[in-house]
């Protein structure tokens, strides 16, 4: 049923609660809001309304996002304006002050937080959790080539200069052999000298797409392609997915955490759930498929240790 707003919100602020003290995960408030006919906590904008292709100016984060993986999914990702509209469950450990701030209690368990702005970092965090997406090359890897094309002349950069009043600048051909990231982590992608003050000399490093996808463009699909989007078959019963990699890692990270479900449908719909909020982007999975992935390593987990 759908409840009134003010009921909604109380309802929709004890479930946060519940899953922020370790009480609820983020998959069963899902599902909760789900069965109260609540809006998803865990959101994402309509994927069509972010093309990256029709964009032509890309950031530091797109460009290497396409050079590495060359799909505009990926680029997507790193968009400013696409991560906004994104809210993500994220897990955490803290103290917080109880009793009027006279004691503190340990606290771990998952917030709805707004997602980062897209930095170097955090694309290299994505390329670890996505090593079952098939790939042209490491970000590392996508980062030298980049520097390599914009060193030689190949590729034009702009970005705004220090002390240039905030006007952007097209940055020389070469200076690119003397310049690195500043902070891989660093929200305006800043560019220093290697030789001289740890100072930003650049920030906020744009490309033309246009240019991007010339020097790097799709592939033939077959290699990285193929393997993208073709479905892998599993040997299981159903039609064929390429998410049986995701399912699996994120099953065993429960059983070694000792949160499963004992009931293996139980535990197929709230893999299914999570799946859903976590890979938007991939084809959905059925709850029978996810019970024939998992159904011998959740027999096992469920089995009594010697």
């Amino acid at each position: 049923m759908v409840i009134s707003s003010r009921a909604e919100f109380e309802e929709r602020e004890r479930i946060l609660g519940e899953v922020f003290y370790g009480r609820m995960r983020p998959d069963e408030a899902e599902v909760e809001a789900s069965r109260q006919g609540m809006r998803p906590f865990a959101t994402r904008p309509e994927p069509t309304t972010f093309d990256p292709m029709s964009r032509p100016i890309w950031t530091f984060p797109m460009a290497v996002a396409w050079i590495c993986w060359r799909e505009p999914v990926q680029v997507r990702e790193q968009q400013a304006e696409y991560r906004l509209q994104c809210w993500d469950w994220k897990w955490f450990r803290s103290r917080i002050p109880v009793d009027g701030g006279r004691e503190w209690e340990d606290v771990s368990g998952w917030e709805l937080k707004q997602r980062a702005k897209a930095t170097i970092e955090r694309l290299q965090l994505q390329e670890i959790i996505q090593e079952y997406v098939p790939r042209a090359m490491s970000v590392s890897d996508g980062i030298e080539s980049l520097w390599k094309m914009l060193s030689v002349g190949e590729l034009v950069a702009s970005a705004v200069k220090a002390n240039n009043r905030g006007r952007p600048v097209e940055i020389p051909v070469s200076e690119w052999p003397h310049l690195a990231i500043l902070n891989l982590d660093h929200p305006s992608d800043a560019l220093r000298f290697t030789q001289g003050p740890p100072d930003a000399e650049y920030w906020d490093v744009m490309f033309k797409r246009a240019d991007l996808t010339r020097l790097w463009p799709p592939p033939e699909w077959d290699s990285i392609g193929e393997a993208q989007q073709a479905p892998v078959r599993t040997g299981s019963p159903g039609r064929p997915t390429k998410g049986r990699g995701f399912i699996e890692a994120e099953f065993k990270r429960r059983v070694e955490a000792g949160r499963f479900e004992p009931k293996l449908v139980d535990e197929a719909k709230a893999l299914n759930k999570w799946f859903e909020f976590s890979h938007p982007n991939m084809d959905r999975m059925t709850v029978k498929t996810i019970e024939n992935v998992i159904r011998v390593a959740h027999k096992a987990a469920k089995a009594p240790k010697s």
